[in-house]
């Protein structure tokens, strides 16, 4: 009974290792969002020439796009749904260079997730919406420089074709 126990909270705490391994998701309404630094905000507004946008607020999320455990990039959307459709808001990722920010991927949906796999060097990412009627997903992989788009994935949830 001992040893069924013992084994029991062992795999309890191995998959909880394995799933902060696993993907992460980040969305447009985390609670967790918050104020960023000033060289974020200006690379976000160099990056877009939306002037709706630029006179909105910037919050964001560290997040490690290169799996080193530093989380030193930046997962930005805007603050008060500023420039947001309906269930889509800006997203930007950005990355840091030690010294310096660089705009690598702007889309929008109302979540990112972060994959295990990486092209480059940085990790894959699923941009991605739902609503009661439908399902997006856009991959996104890092080319060298930035991130590029790749076929969206769209799901009609009313059975409609």
């Amino acid at each position: 009974m001992r040893k069924i126990m013992i084994i029991s909270v062992l795999l309890f705490l191995f998959c909880g290792v394995a799933s902060v391994a696993a993907a992460q998701d980040f969305t447009i309404e985390d609670d967790s969002l918050s104020a960023l630094p000033q060289d974020v905000i200006k690379v976000v507004k160099r990056g877009d020439k939306d002037r709706e946008i630029k006179a909105c607020t910037f919050i964001g999320e560290p997040i490690d796009l290169d799996g080193d455990d530093n989380a030193t990039d930046f997962f930005v959307t805007t603050a008060d749904a500023c420039g947001w459709g309906a269930a889509l808001g800006p997203i930007w990722i950005v990355r840091s260079s030690g010294r310096s920010y660089s705009l690598v991927l702007s889309g929008v949906g109302y979540g990112a997730t972060l994959q295990e796999q990486k092209t480059k060097g940085l990790v894959n990412i699923t941009i991605w919406a739902a609503t009661a009627g439908w399902e997006s997903s856009t991959p996104w992989v890092f080319n060298g420089r930035k991130y590029t788009k790749g076929d969206r994935i769209f799901k009609d949830l009313n059975g409609r074709k």
